[in-house]
């Protein structure tokens, strides 16, 4: 359907999110045409592509690091190499004479409509940069003469959003996690097929399907929920969910996982007595232990990861498989050679870990996680590993490796120390974030994920322990407030990272006591220019919230015993009883808090001002002699005008034009730059942004509510209820929605927008 839409795009995923597979899937389907004694289902999904295209096309799916092992040097980035490379995929399928097969193919490419579909597999396993520019630079000129030509290019979500010599001029879509839905019907399926495969009576097989779904949707544990999402880590976890519990962390469930690919593959498959299984009768004749064998994958797996040249990141040459099992082996030259030979054709007769790709000649890990993940082992252990996570950390094709080493550490071994170690040598110095953002950030999402303020505290060395709990958050703090250096989408992942730490900012999460932190900004009395037309206002004294309510601080209303259900804040007006609603689902704490009714707003300022009156901290120091004089509120548009735009009417708080990247606006729908985030963003990461009091997110981010009514002739009233003012626009909105003038508006009795949020001001009673 997307390509229908869009014919050539680009397909984004995280690893083991199905790039791949959808490729594969696509291509065999479609090449499948033919076939009548397809089961009924593939029949229809058949059908499905079918419709969705309007008519058949030529799958022609390449592999992109094999095809840039065979881009020659003088290689000059034209549409013909690409053509080229499809000819010699489709000269492996037909023996057909090369200029009729160019023809043909031609002819399909320039039909009306076109009907052939090509599909271009892994460009982040596209090693050597200069391939990679030869390779980009193809496609690109390929997609500029045949513009309606399908092709899809798939790749890692990391690389090709971070790095600029990743690009094409193409739309983007990202594979999205398996829904619960899709999770739950995953899970039946698969128990029911292994019940039909003798593994399980159906009644055990039924049990143990609703115990992995337990694990999954656990409230307790959420990180399984988050692993589910993605298709190989749910196939892992089912397969691990066999005979044990699930464990928590991603590097635990690939140690369970490639365990069983290495040692219990035959035993179940093969060996019906309880005997030795092959590899383990192999390990045991040449007095090889397993863990002897498992470091030399470990060692193998790092020797070819992410290595440069023209060898395909994934690919095991036999010579380095066989070099690797020699070194194993006690004996003399000739009987480790043997020995080697035999293991080999082990590897060539079964599909475990490692797999023959071309039989007797090259070899392959059976997913590139698993290659990563043993890659890892290697990268985090030994005298060196601090030394070993230096040479790898900043590049790019070892990110994923290097987060799997620092959970290995942690979750599978328990090293804490030497996890400690890596945090505390390798995270950058304040004064090099804007050069070296990739690696902090690796390093921020990495300890966040990993628990780190948990289980530092039992590591040894208390003083690094100590040192890192500090470091980390204050890291990711200037990181995602860097104006210069780090681009946007950086900036936000540093802020969704901080959260899950805990935000320690002023004005953006909670007290000791739990009651909202806010951090006030006085908005001295005086007049401005208020609206587009330039009329003169005067407004006294007031203080505004310098952020937006956040997640954080609205859920302290939600939970509070006096909070949400008490009648009081809703002055006779019904709160929905929908908890729905009130549920915290959106997982970061330090975004302003969105889908708010105005409703809502206006009960959250009464429970606040009340909480104000008996804890007087609450307001602004020049305050607190006099708390009950004094209540929190909505702000008018007038006020929220003149904290957004200052005393000299400017048209953005920071000045008279938009600049790109000052606020979180989607700014390609004025063609004011690149910048959509397509999500709110934790508040505070534009100080770039701020208005000339220091105000922060008040263009962007979030519509926010204004107290007043809509003041139009037209706004319609029900019910003593009246249009209200929004102000400020969102993520999704354009640019010149943004300006301090800009008005919009929404019926209270509506409900809400998914966008809708609000800040708060002190005022007199009085007023």
């Amino acid at each position: 359907e997307a390509i229908r839409e869009q014919p050539q795009l680009v397909v984004l995923g995280d690893p083991g999110s199905g790039k791949s597979t959808l490729t594969r899937r696509l291509a065999g389907v479609l090449a499948a045409a033919q076939l009548d004694r397809l089961p009924p289902e593939e029949r229809d999904w058949r059908a499905k592509l079918e419709h969705a295209f309007e008519h058949w096309l030529l799958p022609i799916r390449v592999t992109l690091s094999s095809w840039a092992k065979r881009l020659p040097e003088d290689a000059t980035g034209c549409a013909d190499e690409l053509l080229d490379e499809c000819l010699r995929m489709l000269g492996q399928t037909a023996q057909v004479d090369a200029a009729v097969q160019k023809t043909h193919l031609l002819g399909r490419i320039n039909a009306d409509p076109p009907s052939v579909l090509l599909l271009l597999d892994g460009l982040d396993e596209v090693a050597d940069p200069t391939q990679r520019q030869r390779l980009l630079a193809a496609v690109q000129d390929f997609c500029r003469h045949y513009p309606n030509v399908p092709l899809l290019v798939t790749c890692r979500v990391r690389p090709y959003r971070e790095r600029e010599h990743y690009k094409l001029p193409l739309p983007e879509a990202e594979l999205a996690p398996l829904s619960p839905e899709a999770i739950r019907a995953f899970v039946k399926r698969w128990h029911r097929e292994l019940a039909w495969a003798g593994y399980y009576q159906p009644e055990s097989g039924e049990r143990a399907a609703q115990r992995l779904l337990g694990a999954i949707f656990d409230e307790r544990r959420p990180e399984l929920g988050d692993m589910a999402g993605t298709p190989l880590l749910l196939t892992m976890m089912a397969r691990v969910n066999y005979d044990a519990p699930l464990p928590d962390s991603r590097a635990e469930l690939y140690e369970r996982f490639v365990a069983k690919l290495l040692w219990e593959w035959e035993r179940e498959k093969l060996d019906d007595q309880g005997q030795s299984t092959r590899l383990q009768s192999l390990l045991l004749a040449g007095r090889v232990k397993p863990v002897s064998l498992e470091r030399a994958l470990n060692r193998l797996a790092y020797s070819v990861h992410g290595s440069q040249g023209s060898r395909d990141t994934v690919d095991i040459p036999h010579s380095a498989l066989r070099e690797a099992l020699e070194q194993i082996h006690p004996g003399d030259a000739a009987e480790k050679a043997a020995w080697a030979v035999r293991v080999l054709e082990l590897i060539d007769d079964r599909s475990g870990l490692i797999i023959a790709v071309e039989q007797g000649q090259v070899y392959r890990f059976t997913h590139r996680t698993f290659q990563e993940y043993l890659a890892a082992r290697w990268l985090a252990t030994g005298s060196d590993f601090v030394g070993k996570f230096r040479e790898k950390i900043d590049q790019e094709q070892w990110r994923e490796a290097v987060f799997l080493a620092l959970g290995y550490q942690v979750s599978v071994r328990g090293d804490y120390d030497n996890a400690l170690a890596v945090f505390d040598e390798l995270m950058p110095e304040e004064e090099a974030l804007a050069r070296e953002w990739s690696r902090a950030l690796l390093l921020g999402e990495a300890y966040t994920s990993l628990r780190g303020a948990e289980w530092a505290g039992q590591a040894s060395e208390t003083r690094r322990a100590r040192r890192v709990q500090e470091t980390v958050p204050a890291r990711l703090i200037v990181l995602m407030t860097l104006h210069e250096g780090a681009p946007p989408e950086l900036q936000a992942a540093a802020g969704r990272t901080l959260s899950q730490l805990g935000d320690p900012r002023p004005g953006v999460g909670l007290r000791p006591d739990g009651l909202p932190d806010i951090d006030w900004v006085e908005i001295p009395a005086g007049e401005f220019i208020y609206g587009e037309e330039g009329e003169r206002r005067r407004e006294p004294t007031f203080w505004m919230a310098r952020y937006p309510v956040t997640y954080r601080q609205f859920q302290a209303f939600v939970d509070a015993p006096d909070g949400l259900r008490n009648p009081a804040w809703w002055e006779g007006r019904a709160r929905t009883d929908n908890d729905d609603l009130w549920k915290q689902v959106f997982k970061y704490w330090n975004c302003p808090r969105e889908r708010v009714f105005w409703h809502q707003a206006v009960a959250f300022c009464r429970w606040l001002t009340s909480q104000a009156h008996r804890e007087a901290s609450l307001l602004p120091e020049a305050l607190r002699n006099d708390p009950e004089a004094w209540r929190i509120t909505l702000p008018t548009e007038w006020q929220w005008e003149k904290a957004a735009r200052g005393q000299d009417g400017r048209r953005y708080p920071w000045g008279p034009e938009y600049i790109p990247g000052y606020a979180n606006v989607d700014e390609t729908k004025d063609d004011n730059g690149p910048h959509n985030l397509g999500m709110s963003s934790a508040v505070g990461i534009y100080p770039q942004g701020a208005s000339p009091y220091g105000v922060l997110d008040i263009a962007g981010n979030v519509w926010e509510w204004c107290l007043n009514e809509y003041d139009n002739p037209k706004r319609i009233q029900e019910e003593g209820d009246a249009w209200r003012v929004l102000r400020g626009g969102a993520w999704w909105s354009r640019a010149a929605l943004a300006t301090t003038f800009a008005r919009s508006f929404w019926f209270p009795r509506y409900g809400s927008n998914y966008n809708f949020g609000f800040r708060l001001v002190v005022v007199p009673v009085s007023r």
